[in-house]
């Protein structure tokens, strides 16, 4: 019986994002109607037997009336009923992923038509930050981490915590390696197959570019646990520096990243400055950009390092 919930709940959360997300903006953007009938009733009748389902394993279970309360309600929330199994998060990663790829490459743009992934103002993403976020863009018409764009990068998130639950767990460290390679290498093989009609891009946080990057940080995560954790490899201090206190240096690259970025300071950029006077030096623009960038790392890593060796870990 447990399993069949599990079942259900997958399946009732799957149903309402397409719904809300593809069969409702196609409705009222396009006037086409197919996908609400289509999907509408078996939502519905997922919906019911959840509910059924919830109020039966109610005593079985012996949940709280306030965890029963979060049961019932999970079932109108976006993403809830995943929420409530977390068994199903690697499921709600690739679901709302080819979402947001069917959005981005077949939702007609209101006024506009079909959209073009070639030009940065004619996508979705793009159109719903113009509507929602007027004059906030990073880039004037469009912003890399905007509305519909921040829904990918959320995944990206939700991947790290599968990694993390995979560490944290109570099976044999092999296996642990062996579940993150894995799946590090079908994400890296989906991305790949998603690359062909919706192609790397970090501006877009593109469907193939989460995939890609997620498949990368699972194998990564693998072969540094194995080396340092397993192998007690100790050379990578840098990698425990950034680890230990991630929050804190993930803040800081956000707030220094403002005051490089503003010229507020003093009227100019300050990465401009370096940037360009190593390029009027006769360095290569795409090197000089290079050495900022490893100049960047070193400033943050600078504080991090000496929380390291006091042994302050920042955490919430």
């Amino acid at each position: 019986m447990i399993k069949l919930f599990r079942l259900i709940t997958l399946l009732e959360g799957s149903s309402y994002l397409l719904l809300l997300f593809i069969a409702v903006p196609l409705k009222y953007l396009v006037g086409d109607e197919s996908f609400v009938k289509l999907l509408g009733m078996p939502h519905g009748v997922l919906f019911i037997l959840y509910i059924v389902f919830a109020f039966v394993f109610q005593k079985k279970m012996k949940w709280s009336l306030i965890n029963f309360l979060i049961i019932l309600v999970a079932s109108v929330v976006p993403f809830g009923t995943f929420y409530i199994d977390k068994k199903y998060f690697m499921y709600l990663s690739v679901i709302t992923l080819i979402i947001y790829w069917f959005i981005m490459l077949y939702i007609p743009i209101p006024g506009i038509g079909q959209p073009d992934l070639s030009v940065p103002e004619l996508n979705m993403a793009h159109y719903i930050d113009k509507n929602y976020l007027p004059g906030v863009m990073w880039q004037g018409t469009w912003d890399p981490e905007g509305i519909l764009t921040t829904i990918p990068s959320i995944i990206t998130g939700v991947f790290g915590l599968i990694a993390g639950s995979i560490l944290i767990s109570n099976s044999d460290i092999k296996d642990k390696l062996l579940n993150l390679f894995y799946i590090g290498l079908i994400l890296v093989f989906v991305g790949d197959f998603f690359s062909w009609s919706f192609p790397v891009n970090k501006n877009l946080w593109s469907t193939s570019y989460t995939f890609l990057m997620g498949g990368m940080s699972f194998m990564l995560t693998a072969a540094f646990t194995y080396l340092i954790d397993v192998n007690g490899y100790k050379k990578f201090k840098m990698s425990q520096v950034f680890g230990t206190n991630s929050i804190f240096t993930y803040v800081l690259a956000g707030i220094l990243g403002s005051i490089f970025y503003s010229d507020f300071i003093i009227g100019v950029q300050l990465n401009s400055i370096f940037v360009n006077t190593l390029v009027d030096s006769g360095v290569y623009p795409k090197v000089a950009s290079l050495l900022y960038a490893m100049l960047y790392v070193v400033i943050i890593y600078i504080p991090a390092y000496y929380l390291f060796t006091k042994k302050i870990f920042i955490k919430l």
